[in-house]
């Protein structure tokens, strides 16, 4: 029997101890760092001085480090981390390699052949990496070093550190497996705590429907999302929509089974009831879940808080409303009653409007209430109750001070202190009135009334953002009443120039009637001197001129007044520039122009006013000529196309200036003219010529290119067709005249 040395029998008891010390440890470890650390530990002295345990996690490699008997290096070795070694030429690591590692001599020239251009900090003499493998998975390596032992690893130590490995392997596995659903628990949690921190803080709740057993879950954040309380659960659909608003409960379940919504991306609005009876909207959204033949199976989504956004639309739509109503100018007590209606029900349950009297009196100009029966009750209070002008609160006290005044919380404490009649008192308790804004109307910087807005059976309260808001109308409002009042008092004003204008022009023609009766028996009388001939004609012209600006301002007292009448009958339009020329020719032939007439129509019949529409062709040829200067040219065109007939007149004249342009047809207006044509009128022609065509349904239009550049009018008429024929289609005739 051949002897074993006894340094082989004393390590193959170190080997022996430490296994077992190994095994035992191992068996004993349930948290993944203490297996590391009891491993690593374990073969600390047997197979070196020092080490490393990588073990590959879902998120990294995690590195165990120990030292025999040095703190100093263990620190050192606590802040390394693992690399993957991609070199082919040496094997530094079995978890890089996934095979075992042994490099028996690590001497200054290996280190720089192994870790080039990297300074030597650790000297070790030999080391080996074994892998940790569990099953087909390589978990891991074990990593030892030989240094200040003196010793230097063989092949023995490479099979001992396998074993060891091996027998870690399955503790070390379990333990990351442990560690890993650990992780995944906390981050399941961090993950759902974010969730619902996400949906507390955006006012919404996360549910889940259950399709096939009709069962719903709602995660934390929905119960307090519907107004209670924390962790209500519902039993079916049925009792969801229990809390929907009656007037959106049909078409909510409509969608909420419609699984084609989905496709649309759009998102589901509704309100919902509170148990208090405020009224909120949600917005839902959701992600069906089907089977793998198509059946639906669940739906889950998110219901978010949109009260604040639809209430900003809800108040941006009234803005705009109100807006378009103040706009329109008419009388101011109309217009307000058509704001409290906007105003109900999005900015409140009533709104009632209060306007100062001639004697200091407030009376009410308006009520909205969406019930009609309530609408007649304010009233009614206002006249048996009317408001105590030395109230400290309420219209008058808005009146006196002419500022807003928020009440957010109508108490009854506040309405028993505010209310003396007992029966007044009870009725104000009976309509459940919430919260209360008033807004003083300012009209030429004196207030002149109250806008009040009330929160009542809708249980909704305001706020210093309904304040702005309200003033905002209030103050739009004041500005209406400002421009009403404006408007009034231009109509009075214009009223009173009518009748001024007819009574002149009456008072005119008095007198023109036995002056030109005389001026005609001067020359009638035939008297030889030919200066009281002269002067004969001069009186004779001057009448006729002043009987037409006096025909003229008559015509403008009755197109004011309406009192314009047209004797309407089918003309042709042809006739009326004809008879208009023959009117015009000698203005025409006194100032030399080159008339040309162009008629592209056989005939243009039109239902008119005959004497009316030659007026204005006359007006609109004399206007021609007065302001061209002599020896211009001046055209006149009729035309037709479909059912309509075109007359225009064009001259070469002085022209219109660009910003003169759309004041033409405005009554007594005139561009600068020159002393040489003072000839010209009162500066109602084209006014008139404006009026008459309104009035047969036509319209005029004129253009200019600037001083000196001549002028262009268009009339545009609809034609009509002759006893019951159809109007006649244009036909080119073209006739010329030149004078």
């Amino acid at each position: 029997m051949s002897s074993t040395p006894a340094s082989e029998i004393n390590l193959s008891f170190d080997q022996l101890k430490v296994f077992r010390q190994a095994a035992l440890i191992l068996t004993s470890s349930q948290d993944l760092d203490e297996a590391l650390n009891n491993t690593i530990a374990a073969c600390l002295p047997a197979l070196g001085d020092f080490g490393f345990f990588d073990v590959a996690l879902q998120n990294g490699v995690r590195r165990t480090a120990r030292a025999h008997q040095d703190p100093a290096l263990e620190q050192q070795l606590k802040v390394s981390r693992w690399q993957h070694n991609g070199r082919s030429d040496i094997n530094l690591c079995a978890l890089s390699s996934g095979m075992p590692v042994l490099h028996e001599n690590t001497d200054d020239d290996w280190f720089a052949h192994a870790f080039p251009g990297i300074s030597r900090t650790l000297q070790f003499r030999s080391m080996l990496s074994v892998p940790v493998v569990h099953g087909e998975d390589l978990i891991g390596s074990l990593t030892l070093f030989m240094a200040g032992s003196g010793r230097n690893h063989g092949a023995a130590d490479l099979n001992f550190a396998t074993e060891i490995s091996a027998l870690a392997a399955p503790v070390v596995a379990k333990a990351r497996m442990i560690a890993q659903q650990r992780a995944t628990e906390i981050a399941l949690r961090t993950s759902e705590q974010r969730f619902q921190l996400a949906l507390r803080m955006g006012g919404m709740g996360a549910w889940q429907w259950d399709v096939l057993s009709n069962t719903v879950h709602w995660w934390p954040g929905m119960a307090e999302l519907h107004g209670l309380s924390p962790g209500t659960q519902l039993q079916g659909v049925e009792d969801y929509l229990d809390l929907v608003h009656p007037d959106d409960r049909t078409a909510t379940a409509v969608s909420m089974s419609d699984d084609a919504i989905l496709s649309t991306g759009k998102a589901l609005e509704y309100r919902i009831l509170w148990p208090d009876g405020s009224v909120r909207w949600l917005e839902t959204r959701w992600q069906n879940v089907h089977s793998d033949d198509g059946e639906w199976l669940s739906r889950s989504g998110i219901c978010v808080d949109i009260t604040q956004r639809m209430l900003t639309e809800q108040k941006l739509r009234f803005v705009a409303r109100v807006s378009a109503e103040l706009a329109e100018l008419v009388e101011h007590e109309e217009t307000l009653k058509r704001v409290a209606h906007l105003a109900v029900p999005d900015f409140a349950d009533w709104c009632a409007v209060d306007l100062l009297g001639d004697t200091d009196k407030l009376i009410r100009v308006a009520v909205a209430h969406a019930d009609p029966a309530k609408v007649r009750l304010a009233y009614d209070l206002h006249e048996r109750y009317p408001p105590d002008p030395a109230s400290d609160s309420g219209t008058w006290h808005v009146i006196r001070s002419g500022k807003s005044v928020l009440m957010a919380e109508i108490s009854d404490e506040t309405l028993a202190k505010s209310i003396g009649d007992p029966t007044y008192l009870q009725i104000l308790r009976d309509l459940e009135l919430r919260s209360y804004i008033g807004v003083p109307l300012v009209a030429r910087g004196r207030t002149i009334g109250v806008l009040t807005f009330i929160f009542a059976e809708s249980r909704r309260r305001y706020n210093e953002t309904d304040v702005e808001l309200a003033e905002e109308i209030g103050r739009r409002a004041g500005v209406a009443i400002d421009n009403s009042m404006l408007y009034r008092t231009l109509q009075e004003n214009d009223r009173h120039k009518d009748e001024f204008l007819a009574m002149l022009s009456h008072e005119l023609r008095n007198p023109l009637a036995p002056i030109s009766t005389a001026a005609e028996m001067l020359r009638m009388i035939g008297h030889d001197d030919p200066k009281v001939m002269r002067a004969s004609d001069v009186i004779a012209r001057q009448v006729k001129h002043l009987n037409a600006l006096v025909s003229d301002l008559l015509d403008v007292s009755r197109v004011t007044r309406g009192l314009v009448k047209l004797s309407k009958e089918v003309v042709d339009l042809k006739c009326i520039v004809e008879n208009a020329i023959e009117q015009c020719r000698p203005l025409l032939d006194s100032k030399k122009h080159v008339f040309t007439l162009q008629v592209e129509v056989g005939q243009a019949w039109i239902l008119g006013d005959q004497n009316r529409l030659v007026q204005v062709v006359v007006n609109l040829l004399n206007n021609a000529a007065k302001y061209t200067p002599e020896a211009g040219k001046i055209t006149l065109s009729l035309r037709t196309a479909g059912h309509q007939a075109w007359i225009e007149v064009k001259d070469n004249g002085i022209g219109i200036e660009k910003e003169f342009l759309p004041h033409v047809f405005n009554l007594f207006t005139q561009a600068a003219r020159s002393l040489d044509r003072a000839q010209g009128g009162l500066g109602i022609g084209l006014a008139l010529v404006k009026t008459i065509i309104g009035l047969h349904g036509g319209e005029i239009v004129v253009c200019s290119a600037g001083a000196n550049a001549g002028s262009t009018f268009t009339v545009s008429l609809p034609l009509c067709d002759n006893r019951g024929a159809e109007a006649v289609a244009p036909a080119y005739v073209s006739s010329a005249e030149q004078v």
